[in-house]
């Protein structure tokens, strides 16, 4: 019986420390997207760059994060950091997926002169509806 109140006690303590860590890391993940939305507008890109990465701390799978990133690159010419980042906002079922893989076709067309690469992207783009 001593055992069931222990593990009900831990349980009680733990779960709330649990919830508030999230949301912790939650808020801080978004007031860094907002912080580097801002810093675009005003045109500081490094920035930007900075706030972005700072969410990613906190929401590391967070693919528009990946994805506004890739772009503030692209923009400062760091093109292999640009790739990187909109290969990770293309993912799985990223919501950003199809703008991701449309900007890696014109990067690596426009940008990198790789055609190859440029219609690899190309033909996943055309598999999304």
């Amino acid at each position: 019986m001593k055992h069931i109140k222990v593990t009900i006690v831990a349980i009680v303590l733990f779960v709330p420390f649990c919830v508030l860590g999230q949301t912790y890391k939650n808020e801080n993940a978004m007031a860094a997207q907002v912080s580097a939305y801002n810093y675009y507008k005003k045109g500081n890109l490094a920035k930007a760059a900075a706030e972005y990465r700072r969410a990613l701390k906190y929401d590391p799978y967070n693919y528009k994060v990946h994805y506004n990133l890739g772009l503030i690159h692209v923009m400062n010419k760091q093109y292999p950091s640009a790739v990187n980042e909109l290969e990770k906002a293309a993912r799985g079922d990223s919501v950003v997926k199809k703008d991701a893989l449309y900007n890696l076709i014109i990067l690596y067309g426009k940008y990198l002169n790789d055609v190859d690469n440029a219609y690899r992207y190309y033909k996943k783009f055309k598999q999304i509806p």
